[in-house]
């Protein structure tokens, strides 16, 4: 996908764009006294006193975010006057939505779509490297299955272990007097934090 272009004079006012620049903004092609106010309705404030700057906007947001990087860049006439300037904005959201597609492959298997064992590991180690005066208690649970666990618990309450990716176990066992959140990581295999 090309990027939209447009160029001002020394007023700020657009003298040209493309016609991915208009169809960026939702203006019609040719008119160009209204791409000032689309671009900003589009993209919100921009920076009107610096001659050049570059920057990265996220409109919407989860699924529907759009992923735009802008450039405006001064056109100097001689060394000592700016003729006017020029904006870039390139659109990066199918290449922001690759990149998210890698790191969810990266994190979780393909066939369950679970975390796996490397991003629990890596998310412990994040932890303890972040804060190093806090003590952890790591219980590490793997449930051959827990559906039996569940169908005895249920007798007395409710179920504990839950097929969806958070569960909350440790308010079960009174002997651990602790609350914690426990994410499932493998079909049978917990971890609580």
């Amino acid at each position: 996908m090309s990027d939209g272009i447009y160029v001002f004079d020394t007023s700020g006012r657009c003298i040209w764009a493309n016609d991915r620049g208009f169809e960026l903004i939702g203006v019609a092609d040719g008119e160009l006294d209204k791409v000032v106010e689309g671009l900003r309705i589009r993209f919100g404030s921009f920076d009107d006193e610096s001659p050049e700057w570059t920057e990265s906007r996220v409109i919407g947001r989860g699924d529907d975010a759009g992923y735009f990087s802008l450039d405006k860049r001064s056109v100097n006439a001689d060394s000592k006057h700016i003729a006017g300037s020029f904006l870039v904005i390139s659109d990066n959201t199918e290449e922001q939505r690759r990149l998210r597609r890698e790191l969810y492959n990266s994190t979780h298997d393909s066939l369950t779509g679970l975390f796996t064992k490397q991003h629990l590991y890596d998310c412990i180690r994040q932890a303890l490297d972040k804060d190093h005066d806090t003590l952890y208690s790591v219980l590490f649970l793997d449930v051959k299955n827990f559906k039996i666990v569940n169908d005895i618990q249920l007798r007395f309450r409710r179920p504990c272990l839950k097929a969806d990716s958070r569960v909350d176990i440790c308010q079960y066992d009174r002997r651990l007097r602790l609350r914690q959140t426990c994410r499932r990581y493998l079909r049978s295999v917990y971890a609580c934090r």
